[in-house]
């Protein structure tokens, strides 16, 4: 039971955490996946913006050339070479110049007159549509990011420049997207191998179980069993006894011999007659035990003996009964008695049979 318990509870541990990974992933993850891939978009936005402003055309001075022709041309030139959408520069009386690629139409105000008042850069993502000469009208990911240039400690302009990130954006989404496609497996897996643990576990506790239930009712049969053995055994010891007391009442001599002559069993009449106790008389040859000098064996046939008893002066007469059992390897016994004549009667048994018919 307490495995099952612990199976129960780590089976629910799992399904809150199933439950709340897509909630993390959504609520935590996801931000900070936009928000890294956005720093790293702002950085390349910059590096582009510092290697425009280093190409800017200068005077002998150093000093930024504003000419309009000389600066529309060069932004232009970086422009292309830096792959920009759009690259311009705003001096701080307002004076704007512009480089735009063809079929980029931004649709936003522009930043840089904030800048140039604010003197802090500015970063913006757009979604914007650009004009492909293969696709026609597309939509298109931009950052914007509006840099004040410094010259001599003093800020003298701002720079724009439009990057086109959507590459980015689809990485940043195709991470987003495996991200959360990896979330959700952590669980499912987790909550998979629970699940089969548990079910195997339960498998396990359930056959365990139904054994015990069988062992235990295997040993109320045995148990029955036994006490049904032990009564039975009881009830034929009971009923031996009986029958032993019942042979040892009569006066005539009864004996069980096996096939070899063996004494199985005797009543207490013969007994008397031998003057043995039983344990010695058990296993002996009935024959050597009744056949003493003290017995005389005045006739005999093959069923039957006519015997004279000395000590006593008593005539008996022994009579045989054979007994097969049944069975196929069943015990070949037979039963002897021993009768004791009256006073006076000497005759022989058979001439005892003639005198009935």
């Amino acid at each position: 039971m307490k495995t099952l318990h612990l199976l129960i509870l780590l089976w629910i541990l799992a399904s809150i955490a199933a439950l709340a990974m897509p909630i993390f992933d959504l609520a935590y993850l996801h931000p900070a996946l936009v928000k890294l891939m956005s720093h790293s978009t702002e950085r390349d936005a910059e590096r582009l913006a510092q290697a425009a402003l280093g190409r800017l055309p200068r005077q002998p001075d150093g000093e930024i050339d504003f000419g309009p022709a000389g600066l529309r041309r060069q932004l232009e030139l970086v422009r292309k070479d830096l792959g920009l959408l759009r690259l311009g520069f705003m001096d701080m009386d307002g004076g704007m110049v512009s480089q735009v690629k063809p079929g980029f139409r931004p649709g936003r105000p522009n930043l840089l007159k904030q800048v140039v008042t604010s003197g802090r850069g500015m970063t913006r993502t757009l979604r914007v549509s650009l004009e492909t000469p293969s696709d026609g009208q597309v939509s298109a990911d931009v950052m914007v990011l509006t840099l004040p240039v410094i010259e001599g400690g003093f800020q003298i302009g701002a720079l724009e420049v439009v990057y086109d990130w959507t590459e980015q954006r689809s990485k940043l989404t195709e991470l987003v997207q495996r991200s959360t496609l990896f979330l959700l497996f952590i669980p499912a897996f987790f909550l998979f191998v629970v699940g089969y643990v548990s079910r195997q576990s339960y498998r396990a506790v359930h056959a365990q179980s139904v054994a015990q239930e069988r062992l235990a009712e295997s040993q109320k049969m045995l148990q029955a069993k036994h006490q049904e053995l032990t009564d039975l055994f009881q009830q034929i010891e009971v009923a031996k006894e009986e029958w032993q007391i019942s042979m040892d009442c009569i006066d005539d001599m009864v004996l069980l011999v096996d096939k070899d002559n063996l004494i199985r069993r005797c009543n207490e009449a013969f007994r008397r007659l031998v003057g043995t106790g039983y344990a010695e008389l058990l296993g002996k040859n009935w024959r050597k035990v009744l056949f003493t000098p003290e017995m005389e064996v005045v006739s005999m046939s093959a069923s039957s003996f006519q015997l004279y008893h000395k000590p006593t002066s008593r005539w008996l007469d022994l009579n045989f009964y054979p007994y097969k059992d049944r069975a196929e390897n069943g015990p070949d016994w037979t039963v002897i008695t021993i009768n004791v004549r009256e006073e006076g009667d000497t005759r022989l048994p058979s001439e005892k049979a003639t005198e009935k018919e």
